[in-house]
């Protein structure tokens, strides 16, 4: 099974966080959202109705990529767990904080199996209120 779906049943047992879903493919979130989160179309969609994203794309570009072709709105904070550049995400971060949005890195290691269990490990940045608000989402999978 896909990670984000483990990630999702994780976030909705232990905390019952609601979850939207939007993917790139969206045949991925489509088959995802059959087993709970409401699928939406495209990841605009997605970020007008949330205050908390959390996102996993393949590379730091991709990230960036869709975080500043997107309108965000004022005050969502981006939990991003992509495995990618730190440095490009502290530089990411600084752009996004400029429209009032704010970014905590949290990259994962434990893949499929760690998921499957919910005892993925979390490496976090950010700032020190961001990081607050995001570890009870954070901790529903690690």
């Amino acid at each position: 099974q896909h990670l984000a779906m483990h990630m999702h049943r994780y976030s909705q047992s232990r905390y019952g966080v609601p979850a939207l879903i939007a993917s790139r493919t969206s045949n991925k979130a489509k088959v995802l959202s059959e087993q709970g989160p409401e699928f939406r179309e495209n990841f605009a969609s997605l970020a007008a109705d949330c205050d908390i994203i959390g996102m996993c794309l393949s590379t730091t570009k991709d990230v960036a990529s869709v975080l500043t072709s997107t309108k965000l709105r004022p005050g969502t904070l981006i939990v991003d767990i992509t495995s990618g550049e730190p440095a490009a995400m502290v530089e990411l971060g600084k752009v996004l904080t400029g429209s009032d949005v704010r970014l905590v890195d949290a990259p994962v290691s434990g893949g499929p199996k760690g998921a499957r269990s919910g005892t993925l490990v979390s490496m976090v940045g950010g700032l020190p209120k961001d990081l607050d608000e995001a570890e009870p989402i954070i901790n529903a999978w690690s």
